[in-house]
C-alpha cells in the first residue's frame, strides 16, 4: 500500500480538466454542427439518439480513462489520479469514477470544485466527496 501527499493543486486540477472537456467540448461541437437540426431560432442542436455520441465522447475521456490508465488524459498528463480516499486503492472503481465525473458540471458551475478544494480537508471537490475519492500526485508518493 502506498501513502501519497495530498495537496490542492488547483491550478494542475484546473489545467487537467480544460485538456479533458476541451476534447469533449471539441467533440460535441463537431457532432452538433455535422449532425445537428436547425431549430425554430436557427441554432442547431442534437436530440434523442443522436445525442449519444455526446455522452459516449464524455464516457471516453473521463471515466474509460480512469479505468485503462487509472487517471483522465488530463490527469495523467499532469501526474495526478485519483484514489479511494483512506484505503489509497490504486484504481477506483467504474461507479466510483462515473460519480465524479457525474457532478462535473456542477463543480465547474460558479466555481464550486476550486472553492471546495480549497477549504475541505482532504483538497476534494464536490465529485470526490460523492464517489469517496481523492486526487494525489503520482510524483508525490510518501515513503514508508
Amino acid at each position: 500500500m502506498k501513502n501519497y501527499i495530498i495537496k490542492p493543486k488547483i491550478f494542475k486540477r484546473m489545467i487537467a480538466f480544460m485538456i479533458d472537456y476541451g476534447f469533449i467540448w471539441a467533440i460535441t461541437f463537431y457532432l452538433i454542427d455535422t449532425f445537428g437540426v436547425l431549430n425554430e431560432e436557427g441554432v442547431k442542436s442534437l436530440s434523442g439518439v443522436s445525442a449519444l455520441p455526446v455522452v459516449g465522447a464524455w464516457l471516453l475521456f473521463t471515466v474509460i480513462p480512469e479505468q485503462v490508465l487509472g487517471a483522465t488524459l488530463g490527469n495523467y498528463a499532469l501526474n495526478m489520479k485519483p484514489i479511494t480516499k483512506g484505503s489509497f486503492q490504486e484504481k477506483i472503481t467504474f461507479m466510483q469514477s462515473f460519480k465524479r465525473h457525474l457532478v462535473d458540471w456542477i463543480d465547474a458551475m460558479m466555481f464550486v470544485g476550486i472553492i471546495l478544494i480549497k477549504t475541505s480537508k482532504d483538497h476534494q471537490r464536490l465529485g470526490d466527496f460523492f464517489a469517496n475519492t481523492v486526487v494525489v500526485d503520482v510524483d508525490k508518493e510518501l515513503v514508508e
